[in-house]
């Protein structure tokens, strides 16, 4: 069982203004060692690369032992279409079978960051 935790610094994010950091920890909490993937969604406002709009990002991480902590940051900008208001972000960890096409659990934790 994979556990997800974010956080945003700051938690606000300004049009025009410096990027937040997207902060996640995925914690192992299961018996068995897991072949797990992570996937970044985020809303049209946003975007993970400055100039061009990438609104997705998947990373593939090998296999996590149980009790094993990882932490990952993303900068989060706003992107051309952003308009003030609230923006969904989705943080997805898989679990997999014995390669990356097999996924065997999926777990996700919906957050909104505040755009001003």
């Amino acid at each position: 069982m994979i556990s997800i935790n974010t956080y945003l610094v700051p938690f606000r994010l300004r049009i025009g203004d410096k990027p937040i950091n997207l902060e996640v920890e995925l914690i192992n909490r299961g018996n068995e060692t897991e072949l797990t993937s992570l996937e970044i969604v985020l809303g049209q406002g946003l975007t993970l690369e400055k100039g061009k709009p990438l609104y997705r990002k998947q990373e593939f991480l090998g296999e996590i032992k149980p009790g094993e902590k990882r932490k990952f940051t993303y900068p989060i900008e706003c992107s051309s279409f952003a308009k003030p208001g609230n923006q969904p972000m989705l943080v997805k960890a898989n679990e997999h079978f014995h390669e990356y096409k097999y996924i065997k659990r999926e777990y996700s934790k919906r957050i909104e960051v505040k755009i001003e």
